[in-house]
């Protein structure tokens, strides 16, 4: 080959490894942040029958007053295909799962997920089982139905300031998510021991089984 040649094969090989390289730099941020969505077809109702146990356990272990609605949390996934561990882990990093929710001039909000609260507004629902359908609709309608199905990309919709800064929020969702997870395979094998045998890796990006 040409000496001419051999240095544009050269030079077009060298721009694509410079093109390549901010990814491969930041190549763990970007592992982080990428959560994927997985099709979810054919649950059980034995399957969801065990969900709903493991949550309404782990919310009860809580003192949640939200542990009665754990029926609901997994129906509203189900309604509106989202992750089932998604809404009460928002509740969780928003309100400690419905403990600490913001009242309006006495009135409990029954909001645990801070939606769409913001300085001077609270959203004020009449029930938690209002709050649960109505965010979970809205999850699936403002967020995942216009592209936003990374945790990352819902972030900086849901919570700018903390897109914004530590990603503080996202981390949160993620481990809480994890967590109830946990707590599903827990209660699934008495022989699991999750001090001994898990260990939360916010890089594996098959944590969270999303789906469409």
């Amino acid at each position: 080959m040409p000496f001419s040649k051999r240095i544009y094969f050269y030079s077009l090989y060298l721009g694509l490894v410079f093109s390549l390289f901010p990814f491969l730099h930041h190549w763990q941020d970007y592992h982080f942040q990428i959560v994927k969505f997985q099709q979810v077809e054919n649950q059980t109702s034995d399957e969801r029958e065990k969900k709903i146990a493991a949550l309404h356990h782990f919310l009860e272990e809580r003192n949640s007053p939200l542990a009665p609605y754990a029926p609901q949390f997994v129906e509203a996934a189900d309604e509106y295909h989202l992750p089932w561990t998604l809404l009460p882990a928002i509740a969780g990093k928003e309100s400690s799962f419905g403990k600490h929710v913001p009242y309006v001039r006495g009135r409990n909000s029954y909001n645990p997920f801070g939606w769409g609260v913001t300085k001077g507004q609270v959203i004020v629902f009449n029930s938690w089982s209002e709050a649960i359908w109505t965010v979970g609709a809205g999850l699936r309608r403002s967020y995942l139905n216009h592209g936003l199905i990374h945790l990352a990309s819902i972030e900086r919709r849901y919570n700018p300031i903390s897109y914004h800064s530590n990603h503080n929020w996202r981390r949160g969702v993620e481990y809480l998510s994890w967590l109830l997870e946990e707590k599903l395979r827990f209660e699934q094998s008495l022989s699991y021991r999750i001090s001994d045998d898990s260990v939360f890796d916010p890089q594996a990006v098959d944590v969270l089984p999303w789906v469409l």
